[in-house]
């Protein structure tokens, strides 16, 4: 649209057919042909053949893989050659082929990687030059552990979804009981039960067991009572004797705090009202003292970001519309991402296929390449399908192409 002014526009686009591995976003090989056809009798075509990443023996292979895909220009425009040649003189004289491992089951390919991995550092190899690439995430995961008991050092950058982790979902279900209970008081009792046994608070399990079994007990009798209010009464109850000891501190500490984030909830804004679960709540002196209190703050700050961002984009945000838009992301299983490091830059690099575009290291260990963690893999079924209208173009190729790309 932009050079459709032109008959023939200066421009000059890139691209590479074999490294086409983004078609869920639109970017697929028809689009440069399509560019190619429109332009025919005036582009000026050039292929670039020199490979400065790697060697001649990868390069080869890599070729006898891609060369089954069928979507490629060289197949699709006359006089195109990709015949790559290794032109890096520090290392294209090296001539070591790739070797190809073979392991009975999934955990003896990861031990297998790991002592070899041990063996490298042995010759004095450091691990921020060897990576170790998979098809997902999972399989990182699984491969950490056993890094860890080799204590090997290992650095892995990988995107999860902020809502589904355990430390965040106990703030949003404190959000969900706030919103409940100031819609209707003592809505929220089932919630309340879950939330006071949250860590935040260390209330004794026995303690909240035996103050739920008296909230049952009245309720059997006929009373009308709840969870919030007997805690609230025996919170403030004066001692009966010099003996009474009365409701247990910590669930006496926890009442006051849920109280007080109650009351402020008509009277904050959302992004005070988070201040204050964070800092009065408990939820940031919990953090402060637990041993992974790196990764839980940065959840914790890119919690707090997005709420930052809502409430800017949106100034009459409150509580009510902050939990209708967190039930909506959960219901239509939409993330919120947050990129978690581990490990730092020194260590064995762990990547996924796509993450590992455009690196490089010296030794690299392609990991899991088997039908069970590629071709069969389940698709996610969204229920739904794109609309034929969405791109101009639209790509006629096989899955098993796009496999070999990433693969490549």
């Amino acid at each position: 649209m932009l050079i459709s002014y032109w008959q023939q526009p200066n421009v000059f686009v890139v691209g590479d057919d074999d490294q086409s591995i983004y078609r869920f976003q639109g970017a697929n090989v028809q689009n440069m042909l399509d560019f190619a056809k429109q332009y025919e009798n005036d582009i000026k075509k050039i292929v670039l053949t020199n490979n400065y990443r790697s060697i001649q023996p990868i390069l080869d292979v890599s070729k006898t893989l891609i060369n089954r895909n069928e979507e490629r220009l060289i197949k699709q425009i006359p006089g195109l050659s990709k015949e790559l040649l290794a032109a890096n003189t520090s290392i294209n004289q090296l001539q070591h082929a790739p070797e190809i491992w073979e392991y009975n089951t999934m955990a003896d390919e990861m031990a297998g990687i790991v002592f070899k991995i041990e063996a490298l550092m042995g010759q004095g190899v450091q691990p921020g030059r060897i990576a170790i690439i998979y098809k997902e995430n999972k399989y990182g995961e699984e491969l950490s552990d056993y890094l860890r008991q080799k204590a090997i050092p290992f650095y892995s950058k990988r995107s999860t979804n902020l809502l589904q982790s355990p430390f965040i979902r106990k703030i949003i279900t404190l959000l969900y009981y706030l919103e409940a209970e100031h819609d209707i008081s003592f809505g929220g009792d089932e919630l309340l039960f879950e939330i006071l046994h949250f860590d935040f608070y260390k209330n004794p399990p026995l303690e909240i067991a035996k103050i739920n079994v008296e909230v049952n007990q009245k309720r059997f009798k006929g009373e009308s009572t709840s969870l919030r209010q007997l805690l609230s009464e025996k919170a403030n109850a004066p001692a009966k004797d010099l003996f009474d000891e009365g409701l247990n501190a910590s669930l006496k500490r926890s009442s006051m705090v849920i109280e007080q984030l109650i009351a402020d909830v008509p009277n904050l804004t959302i992004q005070q009202l988070i201040d204050n679960i964070i800092r009065n709540g408990g939820v940031l002196t919990y953090v402060m003292n637990s041993p992974f209190k790196v990764e839980l703050m940065q959840s914790l700050s890119a919690f707090y970001d997005f709420i930052k961002e809502e409430h800017r984009r949106k100034p009459a945000m409150n509580l009510a519309s902050l939990v209708q838009l967190l039930q909506l992301m959960e219901h239509e299983k939409i993330p919120l991402p947050l990129v978690k490091t581990t490990g730092n830059d020194k260590g064995v690099n762990l990547l996924t296929s796509h993450g590992s575009k455009g690196l490089e290291f010296e030794y690299v260990f392609l990991a899991g390449a088997n039908a069970s963690f590629w071709e069969k893999k389940r698709k996610m079924n969204r229920g739904y399908k794109l609309p034929a209208t969405i791109f101009s173009s639209q790509s006629g190729s096989s899955d098993e192409e796009e496999l070999r790309r990433v693969f490549m």
